[in-house]
């Protein structure tokens, strides 16, 4: 009688095979987080935000079949519970909600040819993107990582837009050779992103190693430029509320920072923050921004 002999699996293959898929899920989000600040492509009529949900669907698209496939490799399902994950899944909930029932099924799902940025296609990836953050993402170290990839990228699209508004044009596209043009969208927007990550800069030069504690601290200086050359009401509402966020952080936890006396600039920009906030005034030499009129919610 023959003997039947059971096939053991190489236990090296699949680790390595883990390995790459691990590898494809960090990188995918890496692209998503350097690109997405600068990303455009001259190829169709709305060379911004369709290219920037083109982007993020198609690597997030990536990045999910490759979790999925890790999974199936070590044969364990496990999710990270947090409770902020009850947040994203109403947010999710809410917005399908909205888009079964609006008027224009299409439109509000695709966003093609309306607003794609709020579109159904486009909250859904930003959650996978958010799942796959709170799954993968191993430490706070790599969190800081990705944090600072993206602080980086937003720096060069900020440096980028001040340049526009001042008329020093780099690219040699045809619709760039306008003020308005960036590679984030309208210049308020630049603003309010600007003020979102001036905290989280700080934070990196504080934290960081010696080295991205300089880049931290250079794109903390783009990030105050942009806001005091643009000097847009919400930018500074936005910039307010994140110091003092900041700030209480930093005196319950942050002993270090105190004893240094680096509590003080956090505080300075707030004083800053607060008095163009209520004053309305513009630095000296800013470029004078277009009138940007949107339309009311009725």
């Amino acid at each position: 009688m023959k003997k039947r002999t059971k096939k053991v699996k190489n236990p090296d293959v699949k680790a390595g095979q883990i390995v790459l898929l691990e590898k494809c899920i960090t990188y995918s989000l890496y692209v998503v987080v350097c690109l997405m600040p600068l990303w455009f492509l001259p190829f169709t009529k709305d060379i911004l935000n369709y290219q920037k949900q083109t982007l993020l669907v198609i690597v997030g698209t990536i990045a999910l079949i490759a979790w999925f496939l890790k999974v199936a490799r070590e044969e364990v399902f496990q999710i990270r519970l947090h409770w902020m994950h009850v947040l994203v899944l109403l947010l999710l909930i809410a917005s399908s909600i909205a888009t079964a029932t609006s008027l224009w099924l299409y439109g509000s799902f695709w966003g093609w040819p309306g607003n794609i940025s709020d579109s159904f296609l486009t909250i859904l990836f930003f959650g996978i993107f958010y799942f796959l953050i709170s799954n993968t993402v191993r430490d706070i170290k790599e969190l800081f990582h990705l944090l600072f990839c993206f602080a980086g990228a937003l720096a060069v699209a900020a440096l980028y837009a001040m340049l526009q508004l001042y008329g020093v044009f780099v690219l040699p596209f045809s619709f760039a050779k306008f003020p308005t043009f960036n590679t984030v969208g309208s210049a308020n927007s630049v603003a309010v992103i600007a003020a979102v990550l001036l905290p989280l800069a700080m934070a990196g030069a504080f934290s960081f190693t010696k080295k991205m504690r300089i880049f931290s601290w250079i794109f903390a200086a783009v990030f105050l430029a942009t806001l005091l050359l643009m000097s847009f009401f919400t930018a500074w509402l936005v910039l307010v509320a994140g110091l003092v966020v900041f700030l209480t952080v930093a005196i319950w936890q942050g002993r270090e920072m105190q004893e240094k006396g680096l509590i003080s600039i956090p505080m300075a920009l707030l004083i800053i923050a607060l008095f163009f906030l209520f004053a309305k005034i513009s630095v000296p030499g800013a470029p004078h921004l277009p009138l940007e009129v949107f339309p009311s919610t009725s």
